[in-house]
């Protein structure tokens, strides 16, 4: 596995890479560069060679000075810099009819219309913390462990029911012994002696850290996006701006977040919608890249979106902003 994937980077690196396709994410580095450089009998799988993720491979390219790759902020990294005078490069021979890509060209860019999107994953995390650490740790669990809803609510339970907490006189609701009450109950709440169940719950979760896990739905590179992550996942953000001339430009941030390459997005919004499209990097180290594109594309952005992308409209805020029925863009 190894060898075809080192195959398969001199082949995308040789023919398929431009210098003006940088800086490039390593996710749309993979899924619309390496792979389609892969034989037709056979099947390309990280996971299946030594290197385990293609972060780990990148960086072992990196150190033959095949290429260069930046971390432009936590979880966002970028190829920026490839080097085709290589001697691996210019003695690779590329195979003929033998690949999975239809628009093998010398040098050509390589077209992503027949990339296939499939809708990205994001599970929802809370991590244990001290104040719930006493009530969890019944069921096993340590400070900094992360738990989904469903575990945080069997572990409650469980204690409930191990503390026979459960009031006899009303099953709906629980008494809040000293480490249950300690647990849920802030400090400046009037003390309480029982809770319902649904309430219990609610302040559980509240006292735990929030986390999330963001899963991209290509399989090499899908375990580069399934670190555990604090806080709630940022949406794409749409905003409308007034330019000069009482012009309208619509602006697209975040959408290295879920894994889009913001000149892939620029290339297909600028075909789509025949207006002017650019990209430019946000004020401010590593904030990453905007999209911004004349008129008040929101309605065609968030098709895109939904559709191409397959992302769900609750990872998309802005979307109010679209021009309403019978004004002009």
């Amino acid at each position: 596995m190894d060898r075809l994937l080192y195959q398969c980077l001199l082949h995308s690196l040789k023919c398929k890479v431009k210098k003006s396709d940088l800086p490039l994410l390593t996710s749309t580095f993979y899924k619309n560069h390496i792979l389609p450089c892969c034989p037709r009998n056979q099947t390309l799988d990280v996971k299946k060679s030594s290197y385990k993720k293609f972060s780990k491979f990148l960086q072992a390219m990196q150190q033959e000075h095949l290429l260069t790759v930046k971390t432009e902020k936590k979880g966002v990294d970028n190829v920026v810099d490839i080097d085709r005078s290589h001697p691996d490069v210019r003695a690779f021979e590329i195979p003929e009819g033998d690949t999975n890509d239809e628009d093998e060209v010398q040098g050509g860019k390589p077209t992503n219309s027949e990339a296939v999107w499939s809708s990205p994953e994001i599970k929802e995390f809370f991590q244990v913390t001290t104040k719930m650490l006493p009530v969890l740790k019944c069921a096993g669990y340590r400070q900094g462990a992360w738990m989904t809803a469903e575990e945080v609510r069997k572990a409650v339970t469980d204690y409930v029911k191990q503390e026979e907490l459960a009031d006899k006189n009303d099953r709906r609701l629980v008494v809040l012994d000293p480490v249950l009450h300690d647990a849920v109950m802030k400090k400046t709440e009037p003390s309480t002696t029982h809770l319902a169940w649904d309430k219990l719950f609610t302040r559980s979760y509240r006292e735990l850290t929030r986390g999330h896990q963001l899963v991209l739905g290509n399989p090499g590179i899908a375990t580069e996006n399934q670190r555990m992550k604090k806080g709630n996942i940022e949406p794409i953000e749409l905003k409308i701006q007034r330019k000069a001339g009482n012009k309208l430009v619509t602006l697209i941030t975040r959408l290295e977040t879920f894994g889009i390459d913001p000149k892939d997005f620029s290339h297909r919004i600028q075909k789509g919608v025949s207006a002017s499209s650019s990209v430019s990097a946000l004020p401010g180290q590593g904030q990453g890249q905007q999209v911004l594109v004349q008129g008040n594309q929101v309605n065609y952005v968030d098709k895109l979106l939904t559709e191409h992308y397959k992302l769900p409209r609750k990872y998309i805020r802005g979307l109010e902003l679209a021009p309403k029925s019978g004004k002009r863009r």
